[in-house]
């Protein structure tokens, strides 16, 4: 009950973000605001609205930090992707997304293993 009301809040969140920066934007509230409803869909079992709602939020990244940009916020929403991949039973995919999250993470934190986002 609390995963569904904290879902309706980022909804409505959303709602704001898009009155505020615009319906057709890419913008990294937006972007947040996606990512937060994809969590709350992943913690209801609701994955494939999850996968959504991922895919929507790294598109809007990569739109603003570049297509290749090495960003954090790109690498946990291929992270998040590879998750909900994992749980659908698509492993082929979860695996490619879990290397690309990986080479990104390495790219951003040094080729060190002991690096807190590269070993979650």
């Amino acid at each position: 009950m609390a995963l569904k009301r904290e879902l309706n809040f980022h909804k409505k969140g959303l709602e704001i973000e898009k009155d505020l920066h615009g319906r057709d934007v890419d913008h990294p509230d937006i972007a947040t605001s996606l990512g937060n409803m994809a969590n709350c869909h992943w913690s209801l079992g609701q994955h494939e609205e999850a996968l959504v709602l991922y895919r929507d939020s790294l598109k809007m990244m990569k739109a603003l930090h570049g297509e290749e940009s090495n960003h954090p916020d790109i690498a946990t929403f291929l992270g998040n992707m590879a998750t909900c991949h994992w749980s659908l039973g698509q492993y082929k995919e979860a695996l490619a997304l879990s290397r690309e999250c990986l080479k990104m993470m390495k790219a951003l934190y040094g080729e060190e293993d002991n690096h807190k986002e590269i070993a979650n």
